[in-house]
């Protein structure tokens, strides 16, 4: 090839000039998702932005402005704020809170994800109908994730005393000391520090409308954590046929998921470090999850059903696990499933099995398994099931040596944005405690990454 300079620098400078201009100064698009600003609008009073250390910026109703990742939001004891994104997101902002921006996402498959971190204070967070539009609200010990689209929701938390979550529509989970609870349009759950979730409890609407009402006008009210606290710790009754089948039909089938039972289960190493935390008990509540990676094939079908785009490792072996697919995919394939990812907690207990000294990888405390982990194949997948030493006392398979699995929540904190990978792939084998951090959509992970899916209850129960 060659490569002609200009003698003369000017002539060179024109013609690179001309050269952009005819290109339209056009750069190639990337195919990882946007990280995009988030319009931020003052209700009432003003709103302060804060952008590191330096930058404060206030904000009254006459202007709208942009927020971006790592901004933190302020309001004093009568201001209303208002955060939009895309317009599929609107997180309401009342009365001395305190919230920072973490992610704000569009994926190339048009997807949109929020991610806050709430320091203090009261957020209303209204999601629209649009498929795969999620966010994810924590506070200093619990995090809250809508399950279901055009979901809408309250959420206080007043430091060292309690957060409190009020559903007004959709699904609503909420994790917190390793347990997972459900809450439905008409419940609510709260969180005390070091606790689990309460189990759900029947919402008085009439108070969350009044203080709903009261708290837009900036009128004095009793905080919502405690008016929460205060109703009777009864469930919503469930009487009507209707109802439980609506239930049963937002249930997956149990077929190919196998049963935990609940109890306090052993995770971690006896020795900590940068990929392992250190050995500590955790309890869990009754669980399904899949018996073997999400297939090649399952994954088609979920693509012909939902327009979801192919992963990066494409086609494959119909009974081999999916590959080459971000924390996102996954988790949109588990909604589709009416399954959600298992938390890194779950994962793990499935792994390993009961008791207070569990087998370190799924087939025993062997690295090798008498010598039959050499019958994995090296160098790609296999299919799934197709070895039977590698399965966990549960049953369930190829926890390690096939593909990297993605889950959901952590046991232990992560830095914002991060995600977590467990199991290891073909070729490597790591122990059941063994733990990798990685960005959702990082490009040395996601071809190697797969995952399975998890349910808190399956049609039948």
């Amino acid at each position: 090839m060659k490569i002609f300079l200009p003698g003369n620098v000017k002539q060179f400078a024109v013609l690179l000039f001309l050269l952009l201009i005819g290109l339209g100064c056009a750069a190639p698009r990337s195919s990882q998702p946007d990280q995009a600003s988030v319009n931020l609008l003052a209700r009432h009073a003003t709103v302060k932005l804060i952008r590191g250390e330096a930058s404060e910026t206030e904000v009254d109703k006459t202007r709208i402005v942009n927020a971006v990742v790592d901004d933190s939001i302020q309001l004093d004891d009568t201001g209303q704020g208002e955060l939009r994104f895309l317009d599929r997101i609107v997180v309401g902002l009342h009365q001395a809170t305190e919230v920072h921006l973490a992610e704000a996402r569009q994926e190339p498959d048009e997807s949109v994800s929020m991610n806050l971190y709430q320091d203090l204070g009261n957020t209303h967070v209204q999601l629209s109908e649009q498929p795969n539009t999620w966010v994810t609200l924590r506070t200093e010990y619990v995090t809250v994730t809508n399950l279901e689209q055009g979901a809408d929701f309250i959420i206080c938390h007043k430091p060292e005393v309690i957060t409190c979550g009020v559903v007004l529509k959709g699904v609503v989970a909420f994790v917190a000391e390793g347990k997972r609870e459900i809450a439905k349009q008409g419940e609510a759950i709260y969180v005390k520090p070091g606790q689990a979730p309460s189990p759900p409890i029947c919402i008085q609407e009439a108070d969350v409308m009044d203080w709903l009402q009261k708290v837009q006008s900036s009128e004095p009210v009793k905080g919502l954590g405690a008016i929460v606290a205060a109703w009777p710790q009864e469930p919503c009754p469930t009487t009507t046929q209707a109802t439980a089948t609506t239930e049963a039909a937002n249930l997956p089938s149990p077929e190919n998921m196998v049963r935990i039972e609940a109890g306090v289960y052993t995770i971690g190493h006896p020795q900590a470090d940068d990929f392992h935390v250190a050995q500590q008990q955790t309890q869990l509540s009754q669980y399904w999850i899949d018996q073997y990676e999400v297939t090649n094939g399952r994954y088609q079908k979920f693509m012909d059903d939902s327009g979801h785009q192919a992963p990066t490792v494409w086609p494959g072996h119909e009974d081999h696990p999916v590959r080459g697919v971000t924390w996102d995919d996954a988790s949109a394939y588990c909604t589709w499933a009416k399954k959600r990812l298992p938390t890194e907690a779950e994962w793990e207990a499935a792994a390993r099995g009961p008791g207070s000294d569990p087998r370190l990888y799924p087939w025993g405390n062997d690295p090798q398994a008498d010598g039959q982990v050499f019958e994995l194949p090296l160098d790609g997948t296999h299919a799934v099931g197709s070895f039977a030493f590698n399965q966990s006392p549960f049953g369930v398979y190829d926890l390690a040596g096939n593909v990297w699995e993605w889950v959901g929540e952590p046991y232990v904190s992560i830095p914002e944005g991060m995600r977590v990978l467990r199991g290891g792939r073909f070729g490597l084998i790591w122990d059941a405690a063994y733990r990798q951090i990685a960005e959702p959509d990082h490009e040395r992970f996601v071809p190697l990454a797969g995952f399975r899916c998890a349910a808190d209850r399956v049609e039948g129960e």
